[in-house]
């Protein structure tokens, strides 16, 4: 047991230091991957520590408070039980690596200085005390949490109100959750401290009648303290004459006498545009591939065609069907998937060498009642092979949207895919490149955090409630006006969950049409109101989007300042993105009223955009990781013909050897000369295409190629004197640069 000892004042600090680490990662990551890290971390943690301290009663039989450096250690340990009890109720873990780092100090303090074997108190070898101490240091460690937490909560609540919106505002939980967690520690707190305080004043009861000099002097303290506390119990001097109150003990080091912490320990003393500009396409690297099928991409996009050149090119389901029967019967065509949404219209295309790209493109998008020189013109884009596969693999990562990492193209790619499945077979090229581009962009999304945070406006003001309400089916909206940018808002409320939403407007018939929008069939959630309630429905809700765009204000102070006295205490959130703004400036003045403006809205959306740009090198890495894949495939399809000609040949060979042996020998010889055979060309093959696929350039894996061809091609025979001209590396028929 004393081995086990040793071993856990270096394992315990090691413990400590990566459970401070994978939290840690928790907060400026947010992965669940560090997350399920953080809570296996947590649960190995806590046992390992239980386990030593056990272990440590065990053998010195008492309480591992005999010095201040034991004391440090469960001091940690008591952090470490009273935080999983919180996070295992809300389930938050954005604050663990306050809590886990104050806890590995503690613990690399106790372990780089602990004494070998201190002189313990005799109270510890006291059940009773040693279960009132520990109530006594879960208590106050649970309470010292609470207070944490609320200190959390009101910098969280102070960057809120100067509309700071750091790192702070995107990684700590809620003001909501922050308030959970203050108010859940001091419940665990509070009956804790009772609960001390019980079996405090039971042990001093049980105590009275046994004890003995020495252990009355180490209860002495209190009674300086405050003779109240133990009152007249016998063989403790200076009695009161009455009942003690409570049962309080000091932790032994403090009594006089005991070497404190100062022995052991030391004592040190312009803004970035909406749109950001991602980096142009570089030109593929990768392997020449020879008479294989090319990969086309024509299309139009946001960064060179205006909207309508947009609107015109746009591809529906019908024409969609009417293109791919047109391209059918061209000689060299594969396949194709047509793509179009808001901001781009792609069509990507497999061919063969004898397809005729340019006017058998612009023949077959005319027959589909599409203006081919919407493709050709000066608002084109046209990219071949590696460049089009780049780009199907960018658009699908969210990395060539208008609003960075945006992620709802990848379904529009995978409805797209699927739609041109339902008319013609795909190519195997083109198939296996949408294949690998939905894999780079679930990667990039899943990898990185290229896809948080609002980069819109209308989203930024839900993001913004959810940093106040962490449920927002528990509280309800009100939707000051009707008109496009308001139900665009109201829409995210509503995806977001929110518990009900109500619309007030001017005119009232457009509310109850937006309302009855916004329902869709599918219950009142959303209710429309009259525009003369708009002061009533202040105090019914906990979020204000106003979006009239008003020459004058239509929130003014003193229809908020009613409303407050009816919410008793209860904030109100205002969320004003009209222009000319909606809300009066001094309503920002009303107790417990929060107001935020369009130009508030765009400091966290530039915000998130710059977190966004960050992000661009780990997704471009994961890009060229999954092209590099896609290269590897293609290499394979390459050499698929070569492996089948060297096999002929090799197999050819063997059964002439095999004849001549069974014409010689028996057939069991003849058997055995087969199998060896059989395994020689197994092998040569196998080195052979392992040396091929392994080759650092295009020019090397030809030179393998040729090597092979000169020693297992066969020779004509009218030429045997003759170089092997027909044996060197064949020049491609066509070639294409595939990746």
């Amino acid at each position: 047991m004393r081995l086990a000892l040793t071993v856990s004042e270096v394992l315990l600090p090691l413990l400590y230091l990566m459970l401070f680490v994978a939290y840690l990662w928790v907060f400026y990551e947010n992965r669940r991957f560090a997350h399920l890290w953080a809570r296996r971390l947590l649960a190995t943690t806590v046992v390992a520590h239980l386990a030593a301290s056990v272990i440590h009663a065990l053998v010195h039989h008492h309480l591992p408070m005999a010095s201040p450096l034991e004391f440090l250690s469960l001091l940690a340990l008591s952090l470490l039980l009273i935080y999983a009890v919180v996070e295992r109720r809300l389930r938050v873990r954005e604050t663990g690596f306050l809590v886990t780092g104050v806890a590995f100090l503690l613990q690399f303090i106790s372990s780089a200085f602990s004494i070998a074997e201190p002189a313990a108190n005799p109270l510890l070898e006291d059940p009773g005390y040693a279960g009132h101490a520990v109530l006594v240091l879960l208590a106050y460690t649970a309470l010292s949490l609470s207070f944490l937490y609320a200190i959390l909560y009101l910098v969280l609540e102070r960057q809120l109100a100067r509309k700071t919106f750091g790192l702070l505002f995107r990684r700590l939980p809620p003001l909501e959750v922050l308030e959970r967690m203050s108010v859940g520690a001091a419940k665990l707190g509070v009956p804790l401290l009772f609960g001390a305080l019980a079996l405090g004043h039971l042990w001093l009861y049980d105590l009275a009648d046994k004890l003995d000099p020495e252990t009355a002097r180490s209860l002495t303290p209190l009674r300086s303290q405050d003779p109240d506390v133990l009152g007249d119990l016998p063989g403790l001097p200076g009695g009161t004459g009455r009942a003690p109150l409570v049962g309080l003990a000091r932790p032994p080091h403090e009594h006089a006498g005991d070497p404190g912490l100062h022995r052991g320990g030391r004592d040190d003393g312009r803004d970035p545009p909406l749109h950001p500009e991602l980096p142009q396409l570089q030109p593929a690297r990768g392997r020449v591939m020879a008479g294989h099928a090319g990969l086309h991409m024509w299309g139009v996009d946001h960064r060179l065609a205006p909207t309508e050149v947009r609107e015109r090119a746009h591809i529906d389901p019908e024409r969609v069907r009417r293109l791919l029967e047109a391209l059918a019967p061209e000689p060299g065509f594969v396949s194709a998937v047509p793509v179009s949404t808001c901001n781009r219209t792609e069509i990507y295309l497999e061919t063969l060498p004898g397809f005729a790209m340019f006017d058998g493109m612009t023949r077959c998008l005319a027959a589909a009642g599409i203006d081919p020189t919407l493709f050709t013109g000066e608002y084109a884009v046209r990219l071949t092979d590696g460049e089009a596969v780049r780009r199907l693999y960018r658009v699908s990562a969210g990395l060539e949207s208008m609003m960075l990492g945006e992620p709802q193209i990848s379904g529009q790619l995978k409805d797209a895919y699927r739609l041109a499945k339902e008319h013609h077979e795909l190519g195997p090229v083109l198939m296996r490149a949408f294949q690998g581009a939905f894999r780079a962009g679930k990667r990039v999304r899943t990898e990185t955090k290229i896809g948080e945070g609002a980069v819109s406006v209308a989203f930024a003001a839900v993001e913004l409630a959810r940093k106040f309400f962490a449920d927002l089916s528990r509280h309800r909206a009100l939707l000051v006006g009707a008109g496009e940018t308001g139900a665009l808002a109201a829409r995210h409320f509503l995806q977001q969950g929110i518990g009900g939403l109500i619309v007030v407007n001017r005119s009232p018939e457009r509310a109850r049409d937006l309302a009855v929008d916004l329902n869709g069939g599918k219950g009142e959630l959303v209710r429309a109101r009259p525009w003369e309630d708009l002061a009533a429905a202040l105090a019914d809700v906990d979020v204000v989007l106003s979006t009239t765009g008003s020459l004058e204000p239509v929130i003014l102070p003193e229809m908020v300042r009613a409303a407050m006295r009816r919410r008793r205490g209860r904030p109100l959130y205002v969320l004003d993105i009209a222009v000319p703004r909606d809300v009066h400036p001094d309503v920002a003045r009303v107790d417990e009223t929060y107001v935020y403006g369009l130009d508030d809205l765009d400091e966290i959306v530039q915000s998130n955009l710059a977190a966004r740009r960050k992000q661009l090198p780990g997704a471009e890495r994961i890009i060229d990781e999954e092209l590099a894949e896609f290269r590897a495939w293609i290499g394979e399809m390459d050499l698929r013909p070569s492996v089948a000609e060297f096999r002929a040949y090799l197999e050819d060979l063997k059964e002439k050897q095999v004849g001549y042996v069974r014409r010689k020998q028996s057939d069991e010889v003849a058997a055995a000369v087969d199998a060896s055979l059989q395994q020689f060309i197994k092998k040569v093959l196998g080195r052979s295409m392992e040396s091929i696929k392994s080759a650092e350039s295009e020019q090397e894996r030809l030179q393998h190629l040729a090597t092979l061809h000169r020693l297992f091609a066969p020779q004509d025979p009218r030429d045997q004197h003759a170089p092997h001209k027909h044996l060197a590396p064949r020049e491609p028929q066509d070639t294409r640069e595939i990746l």
